[in-house]
């Protein structure tokens, strides 16, 4: 997905003009960065950001707009910026950032492929967010649509590497139980087999009684019905009793 967007500079073909130290200086805005962020690195962002000013009305509008829907949905707000802190410790600390440092083995995908579940599950979060807050800026709009089409390319990357990840372990021939929501994996499970040689694959299911886990482990395909919901809350690990 190459397409990017942006929340403070929608009109990459705008003019801004930068304003000089001095001014900034007289409008007090070394304070004001202060009062909105105590961390030195988000300061240092807003302070630039400020010093660019251009003469279109419509780019104040959508910045303003955005605004108002940020202040009205403050807990939208706290959420989504617990996310993307989230996805940026992936980014920094990420697997991908030590890609270089030894040889990947199948274990270094299985690893991977739990960072972009992570991950992926970060963007379905913000997306549920958006969709559930009471947003009528054009920029948050499009923040919402740009996620969604986010966590559809990457499910399907998130896959991709689950499956080559399945190959691999087939051909080694371990003998393994690869717990996943990606029921795509297990309805392909012929497909694995084909090239597989001596070991197999197969679909394994927990059977429920009218939607009650029975904790009955079963051969067959998946039934689209998914107990992490519950076993977070069991356990207290939900996004919200984790905020």
């Amino acid at each position: 997905m190459s397409e990017k967007i942006s929340l403070l500079f929608p009109d990459q073909t705008l003019k801004f003009n930068k304003l000089s130290e001095v001014t900034l200086h007289d409008i007090g805005m070394d304070n004001i960065v202060t009062k909105l962020s105590i961390q030195p690195a988000e300061q240092t962002y807003i302070y630039n950001v400020m010093s660019m000013m251009t003469d279109s009305a419509k780019n104040a509008k959508f910045r303003s707009e955005i605004f108002d829907d940020l202040m009205k949905n403050r807990e939208m707000r706290e959420k989504i910026v617990a996310l993307f802190d989230r996805i940026n410790f992936l980014r920094e600390y990420g697997s991908y950032k030590h890609d270089h440092d030894h040889e990947l083995g199948i274990w270094d995908l299985l690893h991977r492929l739990e960072e972009i579940n992570d991950y992926i599950q970060c963007l379905d979060s913000i997306y549920e967010c958006l969709s559930t807050a009471d947003i009528h800026s054009e920029g948050l709009i499009a923040l919402k649509d740009y996620v969604q089409k986010l966590y559809n390319d990457n499910g399907y990357e998130g896959y991709f590497i689950a499956r080559d990840c399945s190959k691999a372990i087939l051909d080694k021939g371990c003998r393994t139980i690869y717990n996943t929501h990606m029921h795509k994996l297990a309805y392909d499970i012929d497909e694995l087999n084909e090239k597989s040689g001596q070991f197999k694959a197969a679909s394994l299911i927990v059977a429920s009684d009218n939607g009650v886990r029975s904790y009955k482990v079963k051969l067959a395909p998946p039934v689209g019905l998914s107990y992490a919901a519950d076993i977070a809350k069991k356990y207290g690990v939900t996004y919200e009793m984790l905020t």
